[in-house]
């Protein structure tokens, strides 16, 4: 959902039925091993700026 969608974070953790950002923000971080704002950012360095 971050990859493929507008929604912020807030939005996507909604969407999944986290009870709040920060819930969402810490089990992503121990499954990918990165925050998903890094994730975010290191997808749009792998797409390059002239595909965003």
């Amino acid at each position: 959902m971050i990859r493929e969608s507008d929604n912020n974070f807030t939005q996507i953790a909604e969407r999944l039925g986290f009870s709040s950002i920060h819930y969402f923000s810490r089990t992503f971080t121990q499954l990918m091993g990165m925050t998903p704002s890094q994730y975010a950012n290191s997808v749009k360095a792998m797409i390059g700026p002239d595909k965003i």
